[in-house]
């Protein structure tokens, strides 16, 4: 449940990960594209979230750090 509208026709769907530099170097040999002005970052400037390009079903999909 959301506040307010966000990316995807239906939505989101969000893939929590440990180490998201790896997950998104994994996910582009597999011939993801990532979207970097949907890149977030905390204020020591490492990787939060990023959205991949493009939907699945009407969902955007994107990473999270945990």
């Amino acid at each position: 449940v959301m506040k307010k509208a966000g990316r995807g026709t239906h939505g989101h769907i969000a893939i929590g990960t440990n180490y998201i530099n790896r997950a998104i170097a994994y996910m582009e040999m597999l011939g993801v594209e990532f979207d970097e002005a949907t890149a977030k970052k905390d204020a020591k400037g490492n990787l939060k979230a990023i959205y991949a390009k493009g939907e699945v079903a009407g969902f955007a999909i994107h990473l999270v750090q945990k």
